[in-house]
């Protein structure tokens, strides 16, 4: 509550609160992808179109990407300059064998703001 005051005195029209909304029991994140969640830092997350690449998802105007964890297998095979097929192939051999080398976790920066899992509701 005091971020989201504290950027609307700074004169933000408005602020987006997703990435929190991770680190919840209702987010359809695994535990393992909530786990990097919340050990991720500062530098955990990075703007990238590999992200998309890898998922097979990259129809987004150029200059169009996503923010998301980096500290993982795509992206250091993007860094590696493999090639896409190559990218795409390795992604979903460790997605099918159920390896959490891979993971593609949209996040924003504020990952390194919360280090614990909560319900995004308050009973009572």
């Amino acid at each position: 509550g005091a971020q989201v005051a504290g950027l609307l005195a700074m004169g933000a029209d408005g602020v987006v609160l997703g990435t929190r909304f991770l680190f919840t029991p209702e987010c359809c994140y695994t535990d393992a992808m909530k786990n990097v969640l919340v050990e991720s830092t500062w530098e955990s997350t990075d703007r990238s179109n590999a992200y998309d690449q890898a998922f097979e998802t990259d129809f987004w105007p150029k200059k169009i990407d996503g923010r998301a964890i980096c500290t993982n297998g795509v992206m250091a095979d993007y860094k590696a300059g493999l090639p896409l097929d190559e990218r795409i192939q390795r992604y979903k051999e460790a997605t099918a064998a159920g390896k959490d080398t891979h993971l593609i976790m949209w996040a924003g920066v504020g990952v390194a703001q919360t280090n614990q899992i909560k319900p995004a509701s308050v009973s009572g």
